[in-house]
């Protein structure tokens, strides 16, 4: 078990008039090595779900395990610290700083790490650069990159420390289908290749039917849960 969510809630403006619950009493079991699709329709409660798994929010209500540490249990820096270790974030919209070159892009997680950038890891991310097509690109800036191009150096971002999970927020909704469907195999690739925990968050039917497994969450609740036997 990689995740272990228990009974978890998410309010907003608690105790006042205007109320409302992201999602409600969601409880989930996360083994390693799955690749998960969540959906459902806008406002159901998919990126409040995302942002708690990837302790980047704190659940009103509930328990919340990761790796068997209770995430409710620790401080802020310590959630940082795992966040940078353990879960690797890929966003919809890249989220990359744009005075920094492609390569200082994905080596942002180094520099904030402990064991800080040296050549073997360096040297790690420049072969990542060149597995993804993107040899050439390690000095460009965002703005002289396509859209396609963005998103694999963030999943490159993503991977440089080694996490275990891999939470992407609509990793392909910015590209068209050609590129979409490059992206996403690159995301099944390090799910197959490595034994990564891959969970994503998709209104794409075509990458859903892709998923071992497909929650389904509506009005912040789990609908559905199921695993694909194919």
């Amino acid at each position: 078990m990689i995740i272990r969510a228990q009974n978890i809630s998410k309010v907003y403006n608690l105790n006042t008039e205007a109320e409302f619950f992201g999602i409600r009493d969601v409880s989930l079991e996360i083994n390693k090595g799955e690749l998960i699709a969540i959906v459902g329709p806008s406002g159901a409660g998919k990126t409040t779900l995302f942002n708690i798994l990837g302790t980047l929010d704190t659940p009103t209500f509930g328990q919340i395990e990761i790796k068997n540490k209770n995430i409710l249990s620790m401080d802020a820096n310590e959630k940082s610290k795992l966040r940078n270790k353990v879960i690797g974030f890929i966003f919809q919209q890249f989220r990359l700083i744009p005075t920094l070159s492609a390569l200082d892009n994905a080596l942002l997680p180094l520099l904030v790490s402990e064991e800080g950038v040296d050549s073997p890891r360096k040297e790690k991310v420049i072969h990542l650069f060149e597995t993804y097509g993107l040899k050439n690109q390690l000095t460009k800036y965002p703005s002289q990159l396509s859209g396609g191009e963005q998103q694999r150096v963030a999943i490159i971002r993503a991977l440089v420390n080694d996490p275990d999970i891999i939470l992407a927020d609509e990793p392909t909704g910015s590209l068209d289908s050609k590129m979409s469907e490059y992206v996403f195999d690159t995301l099944q690739q390090i799910h197959k290749n490595n034994g990564k925990t891959v969970i994503y968050i998709t209104h794409n039917l075509n990458l859903v039917e892709k998923a071992n497994r497909v929650i389904k969450i509506e009005d912040g609740r789990v609908i559905s849960d199921e695993t694909c036997l194919c």
